[in-house]
Order: structure tokens, then C-alpha cells, then sequence
């Protein structure tokens, strides 16, 4: 595995982009940089996703058994993260939280 950045003045080699990673740069309000910073056009709240995912999901779970909204609750989260443009592993581990501590209300009864 070779990590190179393309270079087109050679072309004895052929090169093959995998995957692209963003450079962040963090500077003080008032550094000189700060005039050439661009501001990032995807979502910026992944936190609020994964608040609505949670609280849909323990919600559910108050009713229905954890497992199975758990099975159908994954492959949406995971497909409207990426949908969104964020990293879907946090949203997803928020969703097993939710179904994992709904048992500890009382409405939740594992006899229901």
C-alpha cells in the first residue's frame, strides 16, 4: 500500500484514488488563516440525528421487543447517515444504547 498525493508532471505511473481524507486546520479567531477558511457545506449536527434515532428507538422499545427494532432499525440509521454524509458508527451505537437501557423503565416489563 503506497500513501502518495497525485502528480501529474510524471507519467510513468498510473495512479488510482482509494479514498480521500479532509485536512482540518484548527487556529485562533483572530490568526491571519482564518481569511482563507471555507466553510463546510454538509451536515453539521450529527448529534441531532443520532437524539432523534435514540429517542424514537427507546420509545419503541417500551412496546415492542428490543431485538427485533433493533434489526429493523440498523440498516435505516446506517442508509440515512450516509445519506447525510456523516459517519453512521456513532448514530448506530447510540441506537443499541437506547434499546439496551429501555429496559430500565417500568413500562418495559420483558412480560409485555
Amino acid at each position: 500500500m503506497i500513501l502518495a498525493t497525485t502528480d501529474n508532471r510524471n507519467s510513468d505511473y498510473e495512479y488510482l484514488l482509494i479514498k480521500t481524507c479532509e485536512t482540518v486546520l484548527a487556529v485562533e479567531k483572530n490568526h491571519p488563516l482564518i481569511k482563507k477558511a471555507q466553510p463546510r457545506k454538509d451536515f453539521l449536527y450529527p448529534y441531532i440525528i443520532m437524539a432523534v434515532f435514540f429517542t424514537i428507538l427507546f420509545l419503541l422499545t417500551q412496546a415492542m421487543s428490543n431485538l427485533a427494532t433493533l434489526t429493523i432499525f440498523i440498516p435505516l440509521v446506517t442508509s440515512a447517515c450516509l445519506k447525510i454524509g456523516i459517519d453512521p458508527r456513532a448514530v448506530v451505537v447510540g441506537v443499541l444504547t437506547a434499546s439496551c437501557i429501555s429496559i430500565m423503565t417500568p413500562m418495559a416489563a420483558p412480560c409485555l
